[in-house]
């Protein structure tokens, strides 16, 4: 059997650390973030979001969970799921889609910036105007688009953002 990675053994210690609900929250997070990464090269953002829906459990759990342990939850998963750079789409999709699911209100928010030469687009969530665990100058790093990417589809947790 291969040796957990550093990232796993952090993640571990850190699941140790948390009550149950969180760590739920994180394990299914794990899972939820492969899915969505699988779907958006093959089928879409549309079929990420319905896939997410049909297989999530945790609409109970979620509403007693404030934001900032969820999207704790979401970033540690990624750091899991997702090593490396560019996974911040799928992060925030899956942290809006929670939220939401939660009926909290929250934007999905992208925008593309030059960092050292280089085109880098970057998304993140925002609840009350205020981005989750992100920089509070982080939309001044970017331009952004026009409107949340959340406002170009239903807001119903179970269809869309």
């Amino acid at each position: 059997m291969k040796p957990l990675g550093r990232r796993t053994r952090r993640a571990v210690g850190y699941l140790r650390t948390v009550d149950l609900a969180e760590a739920a929250l994180t394990l299914s997070s794990i899972v939820d973030l492969i899915v969505i990464d699988r779907c958006l090269r093959s089928a879409g953002y549309e079929a990420s979001l319905t896939r997410i829906a049909r297989r999530h459990r945790l609409h109970s759990l979620l509403r007693k969970v404030p934001p900032a342990t969820v999207a704790r939850a979401v970033y540690l998963a990624t750091r899991v799921a997702l090593p490396g750079d560019g996974p911040c789409l799928r992060r925030a999709i899956l942290l809006t889609w929670l939220l939401r699911s939660a009926d909290v209100p929250c934007d999905l928010i992208a925008g593309v910036g030059r960092s050292d030469g280089e085109w880098a687009g970057h998304a993140w969530v925002e609840v009350d105007g205020r981005p989750l665990r992100e920089s509070a100058d982080v939309a001044e790093r970017y331009t952004l688009f026009r409107d949340p990417l959340s406002s170009l589809a239903g807001t119903r947790a179970g269809n869309a953002i």
